[in-house]
């Protein structure tokens, strides 16, 4: 199954999940090929809400719907998605994540809660042929971080987790590694951030890993 990010601990079959105040965004995928039509729909909002659609990053609306559906035919590139909603002229959730529609990589996140910690599980899967896949995960300020799994990952921490995989994928194969995060003292938010890697070819080549921005 393709997915990309499962927030909270909520799961939708076929399908991810990220949370912004009383409503979730959800995706069929958060990883598809160039040009694919993917699914967007926001669940948990009221009757008679509004909802902006930014399929840019640039803070601007391209679409405004009444229905919490969008059907969107990604371009090849990496784009940062945000949807707000809004009921009785008042703004109710804005929730943003990252879509990377690349042909050679899809990498993506699924992030659950436990106590005050977070679990992360970042999946790696071959759209082509490829060797030495990596992972370089950026760890926030004020953070510590325990590798659960490391699935066969030859890494290193130093102010964030590199890695790769001493291996060749073929279109589909895929990886995985999970890890957690816990705050050093109370309070504290973060962005999460990395890339994926990859030698395509005789070419090095990476991506940004998909899924969710800021819990």
């Amino acid at each position: 199954m393709r997915t990309g990010v499962i927030l909270l601990g909520l799961s939708v079959l076929g399908a991810i999940s990220v949370c912004g105040g009383a409503a979730t965004l959800q995706a069929s995928t958060f990883t598809p090929d160039p040009g694919e039509t993917i699914q967007l729909w926001v669940s948990g909002a009221p009757v008679g809400a509004e909802f902006l659609w930014d399929l840019n990053g640039d803070g601007a609306a391209d679409r405004v719907t009444q229905a919490p559906r969008l059907q969107w035919a990604v371009p090849q590139g990496v784009h940062t998605v945000g949807v707000e909603v809004r009921h009785q002229g008042k703004v109710i959730a804005a929730i943003e994540a990252l879509i990377v529609a690349d042909p050679y990589i899809a990498c993506w996140q699924t992030i659950s809660i436990s106590g005050n910690t977070w679990e992360v599980e970042v999946t790696f899967r071959a759209k082509t042929d490829l060797s030495a896949p990596g992972l370089e995960i950026e760890i926030p300020a004020g953070w510590g971080v325990e590798v659960l799994d490391p699935g066969n990952l030859t890494y290193k921490i130093k102010g964030g987790i590199y890695g790769f995989w001493a291996t060749e994928l073929h279109p589909g194969d895929e990886l995985g590694f999970r890890y957690r995060l816990y705050p050093v003292s109370s309070g504290l938010s973060f962005v999460f951030s990395g890339k994926a890697s990859g030698v395509v070819g005789r070419r090095y080549y990476t991506v940004p890993i998909a899924g969710v921005v800021s819990p």
